[in-house]
């Protein structure tokens, strides 16, 4: 009686929500949308977030993709030897206010000089551009200058809520990763593997994203 009863518990969870040619359609809807915006949005560090995603995803079917990190790494040190270390630097800090890696590097020395005057409350939200305006002006961007955040996403966390909050954020950061691996790595699904690879390679493309130097 019972283990007809658990058979009958079971059947609505094993039936699929969507057909298979349904879930195609609406991926190839979504990842199609998606490409549209990241290409208008025109931004290279969105650009190298994801292509790090898709490369980590990739890894995780093929080994064989390990070998297109050391090429890129080896593009880059060429493109820097070609242009100089100054140059190289100036050519991938292209800043919407700051203009040189000079001007970043002064963007993220008043986000330090933030979390140091306030490390326990932080500034609070959004107010990044204020303070740094009003306490901590720029010098070579101007005095007026209104960067809107410290183009650094821990940088931020820590300026917006103070080194509590940083330490809160890492930790959900490493929780998080720990979650999927031990997804990735104990579960017999190729479902469940796939979702828990793609889920951390988001995850990934977003941190690069919101930590690269470039706008």
């Amino acid at each position: 009686m019972k283990r007809g009863r658990w058979k009958v518990w079971r059947k609505p969870w094993a039936t699929p929500l969507l057909s298979h040619k349904t879930a195609s359609l609406l991926a190839t809807l979504s990842f199609t949308l998606t490409a549209g915006v990241l290409i208008l949005t025109q931004s290279r560090s969105a650009y190298i977030g994801v292509a790090t995603g898709l490369i980590v995803l990739a890894i995780s079917r093929n080994r064989w993709f390990w070998l297109s990190v050391p090429l890129l790494a080896a593009i880059a040190l060429a493109r820097a030897w070609s242009l100089g270390a100054e140059s190289f630097l100036n050519s991938i800090l292209m800043l919407d206010v700051t203009g040189t890696a000079a001007g970043r590097f002064e963007v993220w020395q008043r986000a330090l000089y933030m979390i140091q005057d306030f490390p326990y409350t932080g500034v609070g939200l959004n107010m990044f551009p204020y303070v740094g305006d009003a306490m901590y002006p720029y010098f070579l961007s101007g005095p007026n200058a209104r960067v809107p955040h410290a183009h650094n996403d821990f940088l931020q966390v820590a300026v917006d809520l103070g080194i509590p909050g940083l330490i809160a954020y890492l930790a959900l950061l490493m929780t998080f990763c720990l979650c999927t691996w031990r997804v990735y790595r104990g579960s017999q699904s190729r479902s469940i593997r796939l979702l828990a690879i793609g889920l951390f390679s988001g995850m990934l493309a977003h941190q690069v994203y919101m930590d690269s130097p470039m706008p």
